[in-house]
């Protein structure tokens, strides 16, 4: 239903101000109880803005609008507001304009409301709940002019990422308020269980992990909810579908916390998704050492099995330490250790599957 104007009309819930300027009502004065917002603001710390009004007073009244069946609606203004209700205030000064012919169409409405709070920028969940707001409100016409307005071209993908995570549930939004959780991360997101959802975002939250991990642990925990873990994975790890609480509610996950764990936590969910690929790691890394380099010369070869191509970094510093990194290299390569090194993990896989042995979802 179209955002109509906000005419004020007479009534104990409303008292006149001085006048605002030309073409502008009075201020007036409404109840903050029970007064509703647009949701453009999410994720900000309220006290600076609090502090600020106590010392300085209000600087700019409230932007009034009646919503569908007519109830007035801040479509600005909701972060003062809040600030104003923990100030304690019970009456709030707001603005309407005088003239509302422009104010009948809902997309200038929209607009203006979303270029009133450009000011301050938009983090990634308040321009989910902006891009979700246009959408509901505003005619399809209108939706192009929306999207550059608020940084996106009309058909970027981004847009349908937004469109997703402005349905991620509160928890969910604050976690992509604050950076702990981008977009493409509400699609995976909404298909998982209430109790799952809440233990990866307390996940995220802990460990901090870079943009690319949560999108791979989020792959990683999909295929393990939808397949449950191979028949091959290590002892202990859950088996079948649905699995993904007692996963992520692991003591050995639990106990991983900071940037410093990130690689930890990658290489245990890793391991239940790949277990063998893990398996040949472990083999890989026991196989260099009993080659037993010496110092210096740096066997290096795809964690992932799938480049067959390795490399030798020698590192020295004069020509006498080269002489003898290079007569190393030359034992390497004529004895039968690096061949064995070289075939693990390189026999066929079988058709139809991948270099971990497991079939390729």
């Amino acid at each position: 239903m179209p955002l109509r104007p906000y005419l004020p009309a007479s009534g104990p819930e409303l008292r006149s101000g001085p006048e605002a300027g030309p073409g502008w009502p009075s201020v007036f004065w409404l109840k903050a109880e029970g007064l509703r917002c647009l949701p453009l603001s999410l994720g900000r710390d309220l006290a600076p803005l609090v502090e600020s009004i106590q010392s300085l007073g209000l600087m700019r009244p409230l932007w009034l609008a009646l919503d569908g069946e007519g109830y007035p609606l801040v479509i600005s203004g909701g972060r003062r507001l809040a600030a104003l209700r923990a100030l304690g205030k019970s009456e709030v000064p707001c603005l309407a304009p005088a003239n509302a012919s422009r104010f009948s169409d809902s997309a200038f409405l929209v607009m203006a409301a979303l270029t009133d709070n450009l000011g301050r920028g938009y983090n990634q969940a308040e321009l989910a709940l902006a891009w979700d707001l246009a959408k509901n409100e505003a005619p399809r016409e209108s939706w192009k002019e929306i999207a550059k307005l608020l940084g996106f071209h009309p058909k970027s993908p981004k847009l349908s990422a937004l469109e997703s995570a402005a349905r991620l549930p509160a928890a969910a939004l604050e976690a992509l308020a604050k950076g702990d959780l981008d977009p493409e991360n509400a699609p995976p997101l909404l298909e998982f269980a209430d109790s799952e959802r809440q233990l990866v975002l307390n996940l995220f939250a802990r460990v901090r992990p870079s943009r690319q991990n949560r999108r791979l642990w989020l792959e990683w925990l999909s295929d393990l909810r939808d397949f449950g873990a191979p028949s091959a994975a290590p002892s202990g790890a859950p088996k079948g579908p649905n699995d993904l609480t007692k996963i992520l509610a692991a003591p050995e996950l639990q106990s991983l916390a900071g940037p410093s764990a990130e690689k930890a936590v990658r290489d245990y969910l890793k391991e239940l998704r790949f277990p063998l690929l893990a398996d040949l790691s472990r083999r890989r890394r026991q196989a260099l050492k009993d080659l037993n380099l010496p110092e210096g010369l740096k066997l290096e070869l795809d964690p992932e099995f799938e480049d067959v191509t390795a490399s030798l970094r020698l590192t020295f510093s004069d020509a006498q330490k080269l002489g003898r990194l290079a007569e190393a290299a030359r034992q390497l390569a004529q004895g039968d250790a690096l061949g064995r090194l070289w075939n693990l993990g390189n026999t066929p896989a079988g058709p139809g599957r991948g270099p971990s042995g497991e079939g390729q979802s």
